[in-house]
Formats: structure tokens, sequence, C-alpha cells
């Protein structure tokens, strides 16, 4: 073989080489974990900074206080109970993937909480049809691989579920998710459910089956939504509301003593809803 049919059969091996490399799979959407509560209007959002500023001449109505309340609440669980799962979720989002010992997809990155350094990992592996994530969060001078939460979702990313442990300590189930993803739309839901055990002595155990149901949709009027069941009460909070013009709506039987809607507008003053 001449040298210049040699450099050619080099040159096709390295071609081939390149082309046959893997590329890492895709994450999970993000609102497939993380609910973003920032989606929920704030008061007087629309309106111009130097109004936003004045004294609050006209506080908001009372139908969207008790949305506001309602969500508040869960807003405060989430964000403590599923602060590290949270924060580990997001930070291997700006991780590099590789293959482990075993031949799965893994995405490794630190994160520090309070002055404490954590290491998470989100392992890929496969089951039949279904894709399993599996998140191990390591705690400096603490803990090692800690199974903290695992989930799966069909190869389409349209749906699927996690389930959160509370934490290291309190190793029993916390909060179970499902989540779906219209990537044709942009549209999804997520919900969080209290899936404590009875035996666990956790005092909010007795929530069990209670959630928060957030989703948007392709609607034109309100294309926001969050269902809020309080299991204790025996309740469902429904709210609705418009992303942009932030006018929206509340039912709450508890509340209202009916099961009508109740309505806020733009500024969320208290309105009467529309036919």
């Amino acid at each position: 073989m001449n040298l210049s049919k040699l450099v050619l059969a080099i040159f096709c091996v390295l071609l081939v080489s390149c082309g046959d490399k893997e590329e890492p799979p895709e994450l999970p959407p993000t609102l497939s974990f993380v609910l973003n509560y920032d989606e929920f209007p704030e008061k007087n959002k629309t309106k111009p900074l130097t109004e936003k500023l004045e004294p609050l001449m006209a506080p908001a109505g009372a139908n969207f206080v008790h949305a506001v309340f309602n969500v508040g609440i869960w807003k405060l669980i989430t964000d403590v109970g599923m602060l590290i799962p949270a924060t580990s979720f997001i930070a291997v989002f700006n991780a590099e993937p590789e293959k482990n010992a075993n031949g799965n997809w893994q995405w490794s990155n630190q994160l520090s909480q309070f002055f404490t350094s954590y290491v998470a990992t989100l392992v890929r592996s496969l089951d039949g049809s279904d894709v399993v994530w599996r998140m191990y969060i390591s705690k400096a001078n603490d803990y090692d691989d800690f199974l903290w939460y695992s989930g799966r979702h069909n190869k389409d990313m349209s749906a699927g579920t996690w389930t959160l442990k509370k934490d290291y300590t309190n190793n029993y189930d916390f909060i179970g998710i499902e989540w779906t993803h219209d990537s044709a739309t942009s549209t999804g839901t997520l919900k969080y459910s209290n899936i404590i055990p009875a035996d666990s002595g956790d005092m909010q155990a007795s929530e069990n089956g209670g959630y928060i149901y957030y989703g948007t949709t392709i609607d034109s009027t309100y294309d926001a939504f969050f269902d809020i069941y309080n299991k204790g009460a025996d309740n469902l909070t429904s709210i609705q509301w418009n992303r942009v013009s932030v006018f929206g709506r509340v039912s709450d039987m508890d509340k209202f003593g009916d099961a009508h809607w109740h309505c806020w507008d733009e500024g969320q003053q208290d309105t009467v809803c529309s036919p």
C-alpha cells in the first residue's frame, strides 16, 4: 500500500470512529421535578414600577388573597422539605455526563447549602420501555450515596413519576411526583402528593393523600391552574389564572360555602365572574 492509500485508510478509520461517538441522552424536563411557583401572579404585577411603590391604597381582594394563601402553604412545605433534592436536580444540569462502571450514564456535581457541601449524582438506566433515574446524594463528613429520590418516565418524556424520601435520617417516603410534558404545545403538569406512611411517626402523615397539582394549558382565558387538596379537611381549592394579564378565579367550598368561581381582575381586586 502506497503512502497516499495508507493516509486515506487512516482518515476513514478516524472519520468512522468520530461518527460512532455516542451522544449522551437528555435529562428530564425541569418541570418534571421542580414546581415553578413564580408562575403565580404577584400583587399588581402588571402595574408600572412607580405605581407598585405607592402606598397600598387598594390591597388585593379577598379572592386573590385566599388563592395566594393556599399556594403559599404548599410552597413553604416543599421549599423546606425539597431544598436539597430540588437544588441537586438543578445542579446536575450543569454537569458533564459520563458512563459509569455499569455502562449507565450519570451526571455528578457539587452543591452547597448552609455552608455544607454535597455531591449529587444522577444515574440513568433502562427498564424495558421506561427510563429510570436515581439520585444519590453524599454529604461531606456525614453520609455517602444516599438514594434520596428515584423516578421513571416513558422514552418520549411525555409522562413520568418521582418518589422522594424525607431525608437521610428519616428514610421513609415523603413526596410522590407525577408529571406530564407536551413538547408540541410547551404545556405540562406537575403534582406533588403527600405519601408519608402512617407508621413513620411524622406529624404530616395524617395528611397522606393531600396534594398540590399545577399545570399550564392552551386555553386562551385561563392558561394555568392549581388544584390543592387538603386531606384533613377533605376540601379541594381550585385556582385558575391568565399568566399574561394575571386575572383569575378561585373555588373553595370551605371558604365560600358554595362550588362557584370567585374572581379577581388584573389588579387582583375582587370582581364578578363572567358567565
